[in-house]
Protein backbone atom coordinates (compact mmCIF):
# COMPACT_ATOMS: atom_id res chain seq x y z
CA UNK A 1 0.00 0.00 0.00
CA UNK A 2 2.87 2.36 0.77
CA UNK A 3 4.36 1.70 -2.66
CA UNK A 4 1.01 2.46 -4.30
CA UNK A 5 0.68 5.76 -2.45
CA UNK A 6 4.25 6.70 -3.37
CA UNK A 7 3.68 5.99 -7.06
CA UNK A 8 0.37 7.89 -7.08
CA UNK A 9 1.94 10.92 -5.39
CA UNK A 10 4.81 10.82 -7.88
CA UNK A 11 2.40 10.75 -10.84
CA UNK A 12 0.30 13.57 -9.37
CA UNK A 13 3.49 15.59 -8.87
CA UNK A 14 4.51 15.03 -12.51
CA UNK A 15 1.05 16.14 -13.58
CA UNK A 16 1.19 19.29 -11.47
CA UNK A 17 4.66 20.18 -12.78
CA UNK A 18 3.43 19.70 -16.37
CA UNK A 19 0.43 21.93 -15.57
CA UNK A 20 2.60 24.70 -14.11
CA UNK A 21 5.02 24.64 -17.07
CA UNK A 22 2.14 24.73 -19.56
CA UNK A 23 0.33 27.47 -17.66
CA UNK A 24 3.46 29.63 -17.49
CA UNK A 25 4.03 29.28 -21.23
CA UNK A 26 0.37 30.08 -21.90
CA UNK A 27 0.62 33.05 -19.53
CA UNK A 28 3.43 34.39 -21.71
CA UNK A 29 0.95 34.48 -24.59
CA UNK A 30 -1.70 35.97 -22.27
CA UNK A 31 0.57 38.81 -21.12
CA UNK A 32 1.23 39.67 -24.79
CA UNK A 33 -2.51 40.34 -25.14
CA UNK A 34 -2.93 42.26 -21.84
CA UNK A 35 -1.92 42.18 -18.19
CA UNK A 36 -5.39 41.15 -17.05
CA UNK A 37 -5.47 38.23 -19.49
CA UNK A 38 -2.04 37.08 -18.35
CA UNK A 39 -3.09 37.15 -14.69
CA UNK A 40 -6.31 35.29 -15.44
CA UNK A 41 -4.36 32.61 -17.31
CA UNK A 42 -2.00 32.23 -14.34
CA UNK A 43 -4.57 32.24 -11.54
CA UNK A 44 -7.76 30.76 -13.01
CA UNK A 45 -7.47 27.28 -14.57
CA UNK A 46 -10.89 27.43 -16.30
CA UNK A 47 -9.86 30.66 -18.01
CA UNK A 48 -6.55 29.06 -18.99
CA UNK A 49 -8.51 26.37 -20.82
CA UNK A 50 -10.83 28.96 -22.42
CA UNK A 51 -7.92 31.16 -23.49
CA UNK A 52 -5.90 28.27 -24.95
CA UNK A 53 -8.82 26.81 -26.91
CA UNK A 54 -10.73 29.87 -28.10
CA UNK A 55 -8.75 33.11 -27.75
CA UNK A 56 -5.17 32.16 -28.58
CA UNK A 57 -4.53 32.04 -32.32
CA UNK A 58 -0.73 32.05 -32.45
CA UNK A 59 1.56 29.35 -33.74
CA UNK A 60 3.36 27.37 -31.05
CA UNK A 61 0.45 27.14 -28.64
CA UNK A 62 0.07 23.36 -29.04
CA UNK A 63 2.80 22.20 -26.67
CA UNK A 64 1.96 24.55 -23.77
CA UNK A 65 -1.74 23.78 -24.17
CA UNK A 66 -1.10 20.03 -24.20
CA UNK A 67 1.18 20.24 -21.14
CA UNK A 68 -1.32 22.33 -19.23
CA UNK A 69 -4.30 20.11 -20.00
CA UNK A 70 -2.35 16.86 -19.46
CA UNK A 71 -1.15 18.04 -16.06
CA UNK A 72 -4.55 19.26 -14.94
CA UNK A 73 -6.42 16.13 -16.03
CA UNK A 74 -3.75 13.77 -14.61
CA UNK A 75 -3.72 15.45 -11.20
CA UNK A 76 -7.51 15.59 -10.93
CA UNK A 77 -8.17 12.04 -12.13
CA UNK A 78 -5.47 10.41 -9.99
CA UNK A 79 -6.43 12.49 -6.98
CA UNK A 80 -10.08 11.48 -7.37
CA UNK A 81 -9.48 7.80 -8.03
CA UNK A 82 -7.01 7.27 -5.20
CA UNK A 83 -8.58 9.61 -2.67
CA UNK A 84 -8.87 7.06 0.16
CA UNK A 85 -5.23 5.83 0.21
CA UNK A 86 -4.00 9.42 -0.09
CA UNK A 87 -6.16 10.49 2.86
CA UNK A 88 -4.91 7.57 4.95
CA UNK A 89 -1.30 8.50 4.14
CA UNK A 90 -1.92 12.17 4.94
CA UNK A 91 -3.51 11.41 8.33
CA UNK A 92 -0.92 8.81 9.33
CA UNK A 93 -3.38 5.90 9.35
CA UNK A 94 -1.80 4.00 6.47
CA UNK A 95 -0.19 1.41 8.77
CA UNK A 96 -3.56 0.73 10.42
CA UNK A 97 -5.21 0.25 7.03
CA UNK A 98 -2.44 -2.11 5.90
CA UNK A 99 -2.78 -4.18 9.09
CA UNK A 100 -6.55 -4.41 8.60
CA UNK A 101 -6.12 -5.42 4.96
CA UNK A 102 -3.58 -8.12 5.80
CA UNK A 103 -5.44 -9.49 8.81
CA UNK A 104 -6.77 -13.00 8.52
CA UNK A 105 -10.55 -13.04 8.67
CA UNK A 106 -12.02 -14.98 11.59
CA UNK A 107 -12.96 -18.57 10.84
CA UNK A 108 -16.63 -19.35 10.54
CA UNK A 109 -17.90 -21.55 13.34
CA UNK A 110 -21.40 -22.84 12.72
CA UNK A 111 -23.74 -22.49 15.67
CA UNK A 112 -24.42 -25.60 17.72
CA UNK A 113 -27.78 -27.23 17.04
CA UNK A 114 -30.37 -26.37 19.65
CA UNK A 115 -32.59 -29.17 20.86
CA UNK A 116 -36.22 -28.25 21.13
CA UNK A 117 -37.79 -29.12 24.51
CA UNK A 118 -40.53 -31.70 24.45
CA UNK A 119 -43.96 -30.12 24.49
CA UNK A 120 -46.27 -31.59 27.10
CA UNK A 121 -49.85 -31.99 26.07
CA UNK A 122 -52.30 -29.95 28.10
CA UNK A 123 -55.11 -31.92 29.79
CA UNK A 124 -58.17 -31.96 27.59
CA UNK A 125 -61.23 -30.24 28.92
CA UNK A 126 -64.56 -31.95 28.57
CA UNK A 127 -66.71 -30.31 26.02
CA UNK A 128 -69.88 -28.76 27.37
CA UNK A 129 -72.91 -27.77 25.33
CA UNK A 130 -73.30 -24.06 24.80
CA UNK A 131 -75.68 -22.36 27.20
CA UNK A 132 -75.52 -24.99 29.98
CA UNK A 133 -73.64 -24.37 33.16
CA UNK A 134 -71.19 -26.91 34.44
CA UNK A 135 -72.36 -28.97 37.42
CA UNK A 136 -70.28 -28.53 40.54
CA UNK A 137 -67.67 -31.23 41.08
CA UNK A 138 -67.44 -33.47 44.11
CA UNK A 139 -67.08 -31.58 47.39
CA UNK A 140 -68.02 -28.28 45.77
CA UNK A 141 -71.24 -26.40 46.24
CA UNK A 142 -73.06 -24.56 43.53
CA UNK A 143 -72.69 -20.80 43.57
CA UNK A 144 -75.85 -18.93 44.54
CA UNK A 145 -77.84 -17.36 41.76
CA UNK A 146 -78.02 -13.63 41.42
CA UNK A 147 -80.03 -12.02 44.21
CA UNK A 148 -79.87 -15.08 46.55
CA UNK A 149 -77.80 -15.19 49.66
CA UNK A 150 -75.34 -17.99 50.17
CA UNK A 151 -76.37 -20.63 52.71
CA UNK A 152 -73.92 -21.17 55.56
CA UNK A 153 -71.72 -24.24 55.31
CA UNK A 154 -72.55 -27.33 57.37
CA UNK A 155 -71.18 -27.16 60.87
CA UNK A 156 -70.79 -23.41 60.75
CA UNK A 157 -72.19 -21.40 63.61
CA UNK A 158 -75.27 -19.45 62.82
CA UNK A 159 -75.94 -16.11 64.31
Amino acid sequence: MLLLVTVILLLISVGLVAYVIGALKLAKFGFRVSTGTGLLVLLCPPYTFFFAMFKLEEAGKELPTALCMFGLVTALVLGGLFNEPLQLAATGQLAVAEAAANAKPPEYVPPAPVEKPAVEEAPKLEEQPVGEEAAPGEGEEAAPAAGEEAAPAEGAAQE
